[in-house]
């Protein structure tokens, strides 16, 4: 396993990043045909970027209009002993639909972005 700081990126790692941003189920012999390398060499980039923690996960983007979702920005301003951090890690990250928490400075504490997907 690779340490999570010791593995730099480069400009390689950074070409495809940007292939699987844009299509995360490209198959690794496309990658490679698209990047002038072996297919081994791109599943080794891989690996090496998952386990030092550049890719968290690898995910899809739903069709809004074909699939009925709803997305909302909340703000969250905090009154009590609990911490933004607090809140953010033991309460609203293990709320369904929470995307992404974003803590910052100012009157509100934290802005949380939800979306739900409905029946299909």
């Amino acid at each position: 396993m690779v340490d999570d700081n010791s593995y730099i990126i480069d400009e390689f790692d950074k070409k495809l990043i940007r292939l699987l941003q844009e299509n995360s189920r490209m198959k690794n012999t496309d990658l490679a045909r698209e990047l002038g390398v072996t297919e081994g060499a791109i599943r080794k980039r891989i690996k090496k970027l998952v386990e030092s923690k550049y890719i968290d996960k690898f995910t899809i983007k739903l069709n809004e209009t074909k699939i009925q979702s709803t997305s909302a920005i909340v703000q969250i301003m905090i009154a009590g002993d609990m911490g933004p951090g607090g809140i953010r890690d033991e309460i609203i990250a293990n709320v369904k639909g929470v995307e992404e928490i974003y803590e910052v400075a100012g009157e509100v504490d934290l802005f949380c972005i939800f979306n739900t997907v409905g029946e299909f």
